[in-house]
């Protein structure tokens, strides 16, 4: 798929930010969600996510803002790039696991200054980004969750002839929703890397929520897509 669904474009602009949504948090009541609803939406939602070999509407898809991508256009959505082939899955105990993300979408806004860390993420495998999530808001077609993910970390990554412990964290909590229509049920979840750790020393800041630029915030923002 070349074109971006507008809702889709809305999700990126409009995705929660750290702080936004900790009012909704209630670990006591699920939000004031009844029980019996509460566990009936997330057993329906809990699963694999596959995606379709044969319906491009219906992929699994990670989106991403790609800075590497040339374009004559003024309109920075003429930069949000795509890759399939992830899957997610979603669990009864509340966490989440997303496979196939890339290094170098993990490295992507790292400065050419980092650059011998950054080739290293890229050749790295193919990294697992895990955590959990809770509904705060269950409709009957579309249900809303926040989400705390955790981080990558790569224990033994080598550059400049050197080994050291590289972590990437995250902003959280976060937020996406969860969708059952026409048969098919579909996650959207959007992650936002917040920092670089060397050492368990921060060397790089990636977005922090107090930015007022929504073009860190959308750079920062790796927002996922997937369907069975």
């Amino acid at each position: 798929m070349k074109k971006i669904s507008k809702s889709l474009i809305i999700f990126i602009m409009c995705c929660i930010g750290a702080t936004s949504l900790t009012s909704c948090i209630n670990g006591d009541d699920n939000g004031g969600i009844d029980p019996e609803t509460y566990q009936q939406y997330l057993t329906s939602m809990s699963g694999i996510y596959y995606g379709s070999s044969t319906e491009w509407q219906y992929e699994n898809k990670l989106r991403f803002y790609n800075d590497t991508i040339t374009t004559t256009s003024s309109d920075y959505m003429a930069k949000v790039d795509s890759i399939t082939g992830i899957v997610a899955s979603f669990s009864k105990d509340s966490t989440f696991a997303i496979a196939g993300v890339p290094g170098r979408v993990l490295a992507k806004e790292l400065p050419e200054e980092y650059n011998d860390l950054k080739q290293a993420i890229e050749n790295a495998s193919n990294q697992t980004l895990r955590g959990s999530f809770e509904f705060y808001s269950i409709n009957q077609y579309v249900s809303y969750f926040t989400a705390v993910p955790t981080s990558v970390t790569y224990p033994d990554l080598e550059y400049g002839g050197e080994k050291h412990k590289v972590t990437i964290a995250f902003w959280y909590p976060t937020g996406g929703s969860f969708i059952y229509m026409n048969n098919r049920q579909s996650v959207i979840l959007s992650l936002y890397m917040a920092a670089v750790y060397v050492d368990d020393n921060k060397v790089y800041d990636i977005y922090t929520p107090s930015s007022t630029d929504n073009l860190d915030q959308i750079k920062a923002c790796l927002e996922f897509t997937v369907s069975r």
